[in-house]
């Protein structure tokens, strides 16, 4: 049985989602040997580097806000929540998480990249993290995929959708990533990670001097994907697929 809980019963998002999360919440449990993240593996280097470099040169990329992180525009069912935890913080409204990056139709491996994972009625998101954006410790709801609803149907089988994090560029120092008591680092471009986005805490930040690039997809499992979220050490070579 999952939990869930209702968003007006609540003063603040991150107790909110607190609510719907079964991770122990232990900030001194150690969990570098067994980490609340999967790799899967990574996408071989190849021609999609080249094409996602020469995106990036000419890129106008958009900051995003907790307020315009919807595609459609329309304010998240839990922006009430969100300003409160903000200001708890000392952040204004403005605050920027990262900036996206608008693909454009015409790239062809990175578009591959993206088909690759096969899932049902999928989005996928380019996030551009400059030096000096922050991503606040979070739990996600998927406000985008639950159609801006709280009450939408997948409260009742959360895991029937699944988050997967693409790194495009290599790691460089400065670059944070933390997951639960622990933290992503020291990837490869084309490294790919999912957790359990219901119940794992995360947050990111750029404190390093050159910007950290990531393809997030999102979507509901088909087959394929079940199978092939058991795996570890993948090397995919989007040439061969």
């Amino acid at each position: 049985m999952y939990k869930t809980a209702k968003p007006e019963n609540f003063e603040s998002r991150w107790e909110y989602t607190k609510a719907t999360s079964s991770w122990h919440f232990d900030k001194f449990k150690d969990e570098d040997r067994e980490p609340p993240f999967k790799i899967l593996g990574r996408f071989k280097e190849g021609a999609w580097q080249n094409e996602f470099d020469e995106i990036l040169k000419n890129a106008k990329t958009t900051p995003v806000t907790f307020r315009t992180r919807l595609a459609s525009g329309a304010e998240p069912y839990t922006m009430r929540l969100d300003d409160n935890d903000l200001a708890k913080m000392g952040l204004a409204t403005s605050h920027a998480l990262y900036s996206k990056l608008q693909l454009p139709s015409t790239a062809f491996w990175l578009g591959k990249m993206a088909r690759f994972f096969q899932l049902s009625d999928p989005t996928v998101a380019f996030h551009i993290q400059y030096p000096g954006q922050v991503f606040p410790f979070h739990i996600d709801n998927l406000t985008g995929i639950r159609s801006n609803q709280h009450g939408h149907p997948v409260n009742f089988d959360p895991e029937s959708v699944i988050r997967f994090e693409i790194q495009l560029k290599d790691w460089e120092w400065g670059h944070m990533w933390a997951y639960g008591n622990t933290y992503w680092k020291q990837w490869k471009a084309g490294e790919i990670a999912y957790h359990k986005w219901m119940d794992i805490p995360h947050g990111t930040a750029n404190a390093g001097h050159i910007p950290r690039c990531l393809m997030q997809i999102t979507g509901y499992l088909s087959d394929f994907t079940r199978e092939l979220i058991k795996n570890n050490n993948l090397i995919i070579d989007l040439a061969k697929s």
